[in-house]
């Protein structure tokens, strides 16, 4: 280490942190918390539980020597090569690379997060695929405010390219798109809580309970374009005509097929598509794997007729659609052959607009009509598949699938909304 008397001195002759940190082997990529008080590092010294493991040094004051280290344990650490960690300024979030099985490439960012100081690390998670990528991902810094996460990628190939990602708060709640009073009365609703939805205020992740930080943050949201880094697919089918009906957060654009109808000021927002029932569909690319978790389906209808499908997956299952003789809604995404069809008993083809959804939070599966709980069981698992989606029709295309009404603003998150 060096130090030096004020930010504007030149920095002193290097000091080595001594024996107890330092072994014959490998150790290296220090991130001290910002009280000083834990030191985070990479080693490949013996005694660990892969190629390379994590430890943590204490003290109990800035002026004290520091303690010995100790390996973070199986939790985060793993049978692989583990290096980089980084501590987040409240010290509660710690990022870090590794080569572990269950990645996007060579080498991914992970996390791991703690209720407080004291309390111990938690289960590992890896950063998703907007952060990594096929290649090697490594040495993640949080900005001190919060703000931005900075990486290198293909570090050994181009080193001279830092990467930057900003961090952005989920702020609508509900995911209707705008925020508003909603979102006010729902951060009202769980105050005081360690509620991590509404828990947004001064560090990414929060700060372990809903107070007036979070406050402060949706206020400045409020209004304003919602910019929500979980949609990931979107078709508000505002178009005026054409061919084309876009997915304007992800790379999903729709074809339109047969002669459905553009209704440009007819929609619940903005405009929406008049399906007719017979062979009027939207074809889009892939979406969404819905065996991955979590992840929530939302869109509004108006119309329709029992047996008639809202959104389907091509030569999948019905994920969202008017339940054969009643017309409530229901969906088909289940654990393959042995799962059941989750029926609600809330009808949605009496001629207003309803807002259906569904949401899977990892073990549940949950119907929602109108921003209101229509139906929900445990399910341990949902099949799979990667093909493209149907807007207006079932996944066969059979005939009296096809939906006879409007079709507004269908939404893909990846995470549990709660309406």
């Amino acid at each position: 280490m060096t130090t030096r008397a004020t930010r504007t001195s030149p920095w002193a002759s290097a000091t080595n942190l001594g024996s107890k940190l330092n072994s014959s082997y490998v150790d290296g990529m220090p991130s001290v918390s910002s009280h000083g008080l834990e030191l985070y590092f990479g080693s490949t010294r013996p005694g660990g539980y892969g190629g390379g493991d994590l430890y943590v040094s204490k003290r109990a004051t800035p002026q004290d020597l520091w303690g010995d280290p100790v390996n973070l344990g199986p939790v985060v650490n793993s049978a692989y090569h583990d290096d980089t960690p980084n501590l987040s300024p409240d010290g509660l979030l710690l990022l870090f690379e590794s080569n572990r099985p269950g990645g996007y490439g060579k080498t991914d960012l992970w996390m791991t997060r703690r209720a407080s100081h004291t309390a111990p690390w938690g289960p590992v998670v890896n950063l998703g695929p907007i952060i990594n990528s096929s290649e090697i991902d490594c040495q993640a810094c949080l900005a001190p405010d919060g703000s931005a996460l900075y990486f290198a990628w293909n570090w050994f190939d181009r080193p001279d390219r830092p990467w930057r990602a900003p961090i952005l708060p989920i702020v609508d709640f509900n995911a209707d798109g705008k925020v508003d009073g909603k979102e006010v009365l729902a951060m009202a609703q769980h105050w005081g809580q360690n509620k991590s939805l509404y828990d947004i205020g001064l560090t990414p992740m929060g700060d372990g309970i809903v107070d007036a930080n979070d406050l402060t943050v949706l206020a400045g949201y409020i209004g304003q374009d919602v910019n929500d880094p979980t949609l990931i697919a979107h078709w508000a089918l505002d178009e005026a005509a054409g061919m084309t009906a876009a997915d304007s957060a992800g790379t999903s654009d729709g074809t339109v097929m047969g002669e459905p109808l553009w209704q440009p000021t007819g929609g619940k927002i903005g405009g929406a598509l008049q399906f007719d029932g017979n062979n009027d569909f939207v074809m889009t690319g892939f979406a969404w794997n819905p065996s991955d978790n979590p992840y929530s389906v939302f869109a509004w209808v108006k119309g329709g007729a029992a047996g008639q499908v809202i959104l389907s997956q091509k030569d999948g299952v019905n994920w969202l659609m008017a339940r054969p003789a009643t017309g409530a809604l229901a969906t088909e995404l289940k654990a393959g052959l042995g799962g059941k069809v989750l029926s609600s008993s809330v009808v949605i083809t009496d001629g207003q607009w309803h807002r259906v959804g569904f949401v899977r939070d990892g073990t549940s599966r949950i119907l929602y009509v109108d921003g209101v709980e229509a139906a929900r069981d445990t399910q341990s698992g949902i099949a799979g598949s990667t093909n493209g989606l149907y807007i207006g029709a079932g996944s066969k295309l059979t005939a009296g699938t096809f939906w006879s009404g409007l079709i507004d603003d269908v939404r893909i998150y990846n995470r549990a909304v709660q309406p």
